[in-house]
């Protein structure tokens, strides 16, 4: 989709990337504060979506059910916008956006691997998908998240707005009352 301007708003591909330098010491050997800084590789936050592979083993490193391949597949060619985290080519975070692509978007799967949390990846995912549903002029952004993790995106001034309500469709779905129909 591209809006009159010329501003893309669709999948991108490598049209954004932020190099990210954490800037805390590491542990040293024996658990104790090394002396001098050091820095770990560059992360780098690119605009695309995960490959299934990618998404799955995300998913997986976290704990998260990984559902069938053709579901994931189905899932990511239904994203409206997608950016990936790298770490010497190896993909370390993931995030999308899902959503009509004019006034409602919602921010999905955020996950940053395992021993990768803690070096800003997370926050480059979120700062970049916010920014991507800004420039499109997006007005109404949302955000999926599990309860457990909900306070971390306290800094973006996310707020509950209580009207995302979950169905689960495994759970019986509730018969429809029947209405009278009343002849002219």
């Amino acid at each position: 989709m591209e809006r009159p301007d010329g501003i893309r708003c669709r999948l991108g591909h490598g049209l954004h990337h932020t190099e990210l330098r954490p800037r805390h010491r590491l542990l040293g050997r024996h658990n104790c504060r090394s002396s001098a800084p050091m820095m770990l590789p560059k992360f780098t936050i690119v605009d695309r979506t995960t490959t299934v592979e990618e998404y799955r083993s995300l998913r997986e490193s976290v704990g998260w059910a990984s559902p069938p391949r053709s579901k994931c597949q189905a899932a990511l060619a239904q994203s409206l916008f997608g950016v990936v985290a790298l770490r010497d080519g190896i993909t370390v975070g993931m995030g999308r956006v899902v959503g009509d692509g004019a006034v409602y978007a919602t921010i999905v799967d955020v996950v940053v691997a395992e021993g990768f949390h803690g070096h800003g990846i997370g926050q480059a995912i979120i700062n970049r998908l916010i920014e991507w549903a800004s420039t499109c002029g997006i007005s109404h952004v949302g955000l999926v998240a599990d309860d457990s993790v909900a306070d971390y995106y306290a800094k973006w001034s996310l707020q509950s707005s209580g009207q995302y309500l979950r169905l689960s469709t495994t759970d019986p779905i509730p018969p429809t009352p029947q209405r009278k129909h009343v002849s002219r």
